[in-house]
């Protein structure tokens, strides 16, 4: 978007400043010489369709541009890790309001309104894949110890297994899950577990004592617990990738970055039900 801005802003300025007045110079000269110029001629039609076109859209990409740099964008869920919460082809409005004025490109926050809290789902750049957008929920903030029991699938902040209530069983294509309500914050929201056994990974980094989220860094994790690759493996792929097991990089990957964060995802609008849209599954995100 940001190079169909500039290729129209050239065209608009250069018009502007040369080819306009080169035009309004031709225009007179020919009424001068044709009879009844004006009323044979559509001035209109004069314009080229480059400079027309480029007038025209100039002020509606500008607009676009703005109202997704520091209002609302919208996003498409590819994957299933946010399920039982978001579904994919799930459409979602993110609010990049929702913890400050950002730069349009740098993301710098210019003018902060609020903090991520405990619980926010939210759209942001990962630490290992910074050329994508994720969606994560997060559980713990700046300061917070975080500790995951990865063979008993037990999660705790600050000490506290955080709250599950068990709500039932389900499946889909993908897997069979325990389904269960999950507080946060004083929050409430569903989250899925694989039945069985948990599935263990080489890129498990989290030690049993648990680690302080730094300053400006946040814990994220996906709500489909056993099928999210987050904040709880990120780090360990950095150390086999790096052959850093001795960690010098003093867990670089295993947080989001406060600048990373794209915004607050907060409501669904649309679902992609095969070959047409459905507004079925339409409303706020828990």
């Amino acid at each position: 978007m940001i190079s169909a801005i500039g290729f129209t802003g050239v065209i608009f300025i250069v018009d502007l400043l040369l080819t306009r007045k080169h035009r309004a110079r031709l225009l007179k000269t020919a009424e001068g010489r044709i009879d009844n110029f004006k009323e044979k001629t559509d001035k209109t039609a004069l314009e080229p369709g480059l400079i027309e076109n480029s007038r025209a859209f100039l002020p509606i990409l500008v607009a676009v541009f703005l109202l997704r740099s520091f209002l609302f964008e919208p996003f498409q869920i590819p994957s299933g890790s946010m399920k039982p919460t978001l579904e994919i082809r799930d459409f979602i409005l993110v609010n990049r309001f929702a913890y400050g004025v950002r730069m349009p490109v740098t993301n710098e926050v210019i003018f902060p309104v609020a903090e991520p809290e405990q619980g926010d789902v939210i759209v942001f750049k990962p630490p290992h894949e910074p050329e994508k957008s994720f969606i994560k929920r997060v559980v713990a903030v700046p300061g917070d110890l975080v500790q995951y029991d990865y063979a008993r699938k037990i999660l705790r902040v600050n000490g506290a297994v955080v709250n599950k209530e068990f709500m039932g069983k389900t499946s889909d294509e993908v897997a069979d899950y325990n389904l269960y309500k999950e507080t946060l914050n004083g929050s409430e929201h569903l989250i899925y577990t694989n039945q069985g056994p948990a599935l263990r990974s080489s890129y498990e980094w989290l030690p049993a004592a648990g680690v302080v989220v730094p300053e400006g860094k946040y814990f994220v994790m996906g709500d489909n617990r056993d099928n999210s690759q987050d904040a709880r493996y990120w780090e360990g792929i950095r150390r086999v990738v790096q052959n850093d097991l001795a960690n010098s990089g003093d867990n670089a990957w295993g947080f989001v970055d406060e600048d990373a964060i794209l915004g607050k995802a907060f409501f669904i609008w649309m679902h992609w039900q095969g070959f047409y849209p459905s507004f079925g599954r339409a409303g706020l995100i828990e």
